[in-house]
């Protein structure tokens, strides 16, 4: 009696294990796309505007604009960015006790991007309208919607706006763009100063505009101590 090896009978198990698991996992993620479905079918009358909404179980980001035929192609590349700024101005102001007025001052100046894994529940024509929409559970909404999120944002921001004020007029008009240029001048060149570290530590730091006779150019004391010609 010829007997099978022991090598092609463990072969055997294995690949019989991995189809059993392949085979539950789609069964699951088939299951999450179903309960998406009925939730966004029940909630689909409040999707008149762009913006998260919260069921049971997911988070929905909708975009939805006017349909124009001709700028379809650009709005199903521009749809799943715009969801995920959406998320992360849902996730901002569910942490908003957590940020300054500087802070809040970037976030609504410059939106981020809260990229989360998901169902795409829909995406095209409905009605009169382009309508897309992204289910995503709660529990990763969750998992992901942390303050150290936002603040990396905020942070890279301030650091770019901090090289190149002249790219952010809109944020700068709020912050005041001499003073950010001028910290920029003290963060590029650290030989004007040996305090240096404090704007550098605090980009956005308060600058105090020194009074100056009329008609002479204006100085400016930054922390109460550095005093510079502009």
């Amino acid at each position: 009696m010829k007997h099978t090896p022991l090598k092609i009978i463990l072969k055997s198990i294995l690949l019989a294990a991995l189809s059993v698991t392949g085979g539950y996992s789609q069964a699951q993620d088939f299951s999450s796309m179903t309960r998406a479905n009925q939730e966004y079918k029940s909630l689909l009358p409040s999707f008149t505007k762009s913006g998260v909404y919260f069921s049971n179980e997911y988070v929905f980001g909708v975009y939805v604009k006017p349909y124009e035929s001709s700028s379809r192609s650009q709005d199903l590349l521009e749809a799943p960015l715009r969801v995920s700024q959406y998320f992360m101005a849902s996730c901002s102001k569910q942490l908003e006790g957590e940020f300054s007025s500087k802070d809040h001052d970037v976030l609504s100046t410059v939106p981020g991007s809260l990229r989360l894994s998901g169902h795409e529940i829909f995406k095209g024509k409905k009605g009169d309208s382009f309508l897309y929409v992204l289910a995503v559970k709660k529990t990763t909404y969750q998992k992901s919607c942390q303050k150290g999120v936002i603040f990396e944002h905020i942070n890279s921001v301030k650091d770019e706006v901090l090289s190149s004020p002249q790219n952010f007029p809109r944020l700068t008009e709020k912050l005041g763009v001499s003073e950010i240029s001028l910290l920029a001048s003290l963060k590029a060149d650290p030989s004007l100063s040996p305090n240096v570290g404090t704007p550098t530590a605090n980009p956005f730091g308060q600058i105090y505009r020194a009074p100056v006779p009329q008609n002479e150019k204006p100085y400016y004391c930054l922390s109460g101590e550095q005093i510079k010609r502009l």
